[in-house]
């Protein structure tokens, strides 16, 4: 398919996409889903590619066993599901040296924390919200930190 995407919104063909790509195939983006109430963008699959690449996919960790857990600075959620119930300590790294600006999800995945706790401990000298650390202490609770621009200390988010 050439040229501009037809005014209606509506693609015309649904040809599979071959096997190999060579990066400058033209696909068509239409937002929020007509041209009517969005507009239409042209992207190729070279430009397509680099845009993912600015998202990698998140890095769920499992937590399943063990008192304790030394985040790495490439997760962003940290599920705390436990075959046998004990109280979980985290250490997050700190936060300048996070590869992902979007922070750290980290819940209790298993609904025992009002029983074992999860005690989230923030390295190098950092806090969150001027706390050394933070405490989940209720059934599937959870916490989600930040980093601060600048990667100087940590803020809770909801």
């Amino acid at each position: 398919m050439a040229g501009n995407p037809p005014q209606d919104g509506r693609l015309p063909s649904l040809n599979n996409i071959p096997s190999t790509l060579v990066g400058s195939e033209l696909m068509y983006i239409v937002s929020p889903g007509n041209n009517t109430l969005g507009a239409s963008y042209n992207i190729t699959t070279a430009q397509l590619a680099a845009f993912m690449a600015a998202f990698p996919a998140l890095n769920t960790t499992e937590i399943t066993s063990g008192a304790s857990y030394n985040a790495l600075t490439t997760d962003t959620t940290i599920l705390v599901l436990k075959t046998i119930g004990s109280a979980t300590s985290i250490v997050v790294p700190t936060a300048g040296s996070m590869q992902y600006p979007f922070g750290i999800f980290i819940k209790d995945a298993k609904g025992d924390a009002g029983t074992n706790p999860i005690t989230v401990t923030f390295s190098g000298g950092q806090n969150c919200d001027g706390l050394t650390s933070m405490s989940i202490s209720n059934a599937y609770g959870w916490l989600k930190i930040v980093p601060l621009p600048g990667g100087t200390g940590w803020y809770e988010s909801q």
